[in-house]
């Protein structure tokens, strides 16, 4: 049953974590699609207002990354039967934040998703290893242990980009 106070819960849930929820989902997918997953992670902390915790920001990301996780997946078996039927289309956004953003997505994209996942949330929603931990139902050693090996991975994979020969290959 809904109540003023539940009511207020949710006002002040929203004021406090909207901003930082959509700014994860843009990151991640774009600004159309982040507004729907801003309003999935919001319907489903409603849902279950009685499970979220008082200190809610963790809760929310982690329910964010399932979100987000699901509409990718959904995105890509979408993608799938659309190449398959031969429609093939190109609705890239070639601005210099999107260039910038692909080039991120790409370098992420070379590490396992185990790795570019806590870069993600390390450095695009510059969460603590207690939270990573936390959003990723794991140990904070483990996520140490990952974000160490997915800066060393990541900062070779930059001088590999940066080498001579990788630039003599580009030519």
């Amino acid at each position: 049953m809904r109540s003023t106070r539940d009511d207020a819960w949710m006002r002040s849930l929203f004021a406090q974590h909207a901003d930082e929820i959509r700014a994860y989902c843009v990151r991640r997918t774009d600004s159309h699609a982040a507004d729907d997953l801003v309003s999935e992670v919001f319907t489903l902390a409603w849902r279950n207002r009685s499970k979220v915790p008082d200190e809610a920001r963790v809760w929310l990301y982690a329910t964010a990354r399932n979100v987000v996780l699901h509409a990718q997946r959904s995105h890509t078996r979408r993608l799938r039967l659309v190449t398959e039927a031969g429609a093939v289309a190109d609705g890239r956004n070639h601005s210099a934040e999107s260039a910038s953003r692909a080039l991120a997505e790409s370098l992420l994209s070379d590490l396992p998703e185990a790795d570019a996942e806590v870069l993600r949330l390390a450095v695009w929603e510059q969460l603590t290893s207690a939270e990573i931990a936390q959003v990723l139902e794991v140990g904070d050693d483990v996520v140490r242990a990952r974000l160490s090996r997915a800066r060393r991975r990541a900062r070779a994979l930059v001088a590999d980009l940066n080498s001579p020969e990788s630039e003599r290959s580009a030519k």
